[in-house]
């Protein structure tokens, strides 16, 4: 049940490349696989996951033959498209994003839409314009079975209101202005305006094994009706119940097991979030962005924590998870406490 991408196996021997021009799929060639130096997967709460290729290039073939911009590679079923070239002396270095990102940036132009409290539904019509295909000069949409279908989990942000700190505190919802497009940037592309319109909300905007997230931290975090529990029961928080609907009980991380080497923590009261990393193994690598997992026998930083970034290279048997968590002033008193929002979305009623 290992997470896309990180399951004990060599990268390299099962990545795929699909050229952006004739649409030919083929492993990745021989003269790319003897130039890496490094293949770098990373996963984040904060935007898009990327694939990085490290090449050595002293005879400058590869900078002549390079694939084109829009080529796509496939790690363990999850496609990534070529968005950035570097070249630093004999080194070069390929950036490549996920898929449907990639193709959130490619929508652009003015897109006119209500003043109001539709955010989830118009960030969801952005992210639905991916399910659809042309067959004979019409657009057929794609089943949500098929492994292309582009996956939308969010909230209703009106109906959310009420239930979060803000709301139970009766503070109006706030109207948004939506639509794609500014003043400034009549081009602007459904990934950059996605990304404008979750700042000025407050809430997060990521992707992960194609399927794109939007929601505010305490509904994440399960703080929210309907998936508020006691305070010691995270089985049934948004994300966990979307991966695993089955799951009893959340991950428990430990140190000097079979999986997990260490874990290393700075916890500053002073800082916006406290950070923790995890040095685990790959045999078993079973999370996701944004799933909570407890953390144990660490001291101040024993409890609650969000997966916040993933990553690993294809030369080493480990990988490092990043953990996160708000860190509101009151925490200093209880260090143990909830991963709940900071300033202004705190949760009610937590002991």
């Amino acid at each position: 049940m290992s997470s896309p991408g990180f399951g004990p196996y060599d990268i390299l021997s099962t990545m795929t490349l699909e050229d952006a021009n004739g649409k030919i799929v083929r492993q990745l060639p021989v003269e790319y696989r003897s130039s890496v130096i490094d293949v770098i997967l990373q996963k984040t709460n904060m935007g898009a996951s990327t694939v990085t290729l490290q090449l050595m290039d002293p005879t400058r073939y590869l900078v002549n033959n390079l694939v084109k911009q829009g080529a796509t590679i496939t790690v363990d079923g999850l496609k990534f498209t070529l968005v950035q070239f570097n070249k630093a002396s004999d080194q070069l270095q390929l950036v490549f994003e996920a898929e449907c990102v990639y193709r959130l940036r490619n929508q652009r132009g003015v897109l006119r839409y209500p003043t109001g409290t539709d955010v989830t539904g118009f960030m969801g019509k952005l992210v639905n314009a991916l399910n659809y295909k042309q067959i004979g000069g019409k657009l057929i949409a794609i089943k949500p079975s098929d492994p292309n279908f582009v996956h939308f989990v969010a909230p209703d942000y009106a109906t959310i209101w009420s239930k979060l700190t803000a709301g139970l505190t009766n503070t109006k919802i706030v109207p948004v202005a939506l639509g794609r497009g500014t003043s400034v940037d009549l081009n602007e592309d459904s990934w950059t305006c996605m990304s404008r319109i979750a700042s000025s909300v407050g809430w997060r905007l990521w992707e992960d094994n194609n399927t794109i997230y939007f929601g505010p931290d305490e509904w994440w975090n399960g703080n929210a009706t309907p998936f508020k529990q006691p305070y010691i029961n995270y089985a049934k928080t948004p994300l966990v119940h979307h991966k695993h609907p089955k799951q009893a009980e959340i991950q428990t991380l430990n140190e000097f097991t079979q999986n997990v080497q260490l874990i290393d923590f700075d916890w500053d009261v002073g800082k916006a979030y406290a950070n923790a990393t995890v040095t685990c193994m790959l045999s078993d690598f079973n999370y996701s962005i944004g799933e909570i997992v407890k953390v144990n026998n660490v001291g101040p930083a024993t409890g609650h924590w969000m997966v916040a970034q993933m990553q690993r290279d294809a030369f080493n048997p480990q990988a490092t998870l990043t953990l996160q968590v708000p860190m509101p002033f009151a925490s200093v008193f209880e260090p143990t406490s909830l991963p709940v929002s900071g300033f202004p979305l705190r949760t009610v009623g937590v002991p």
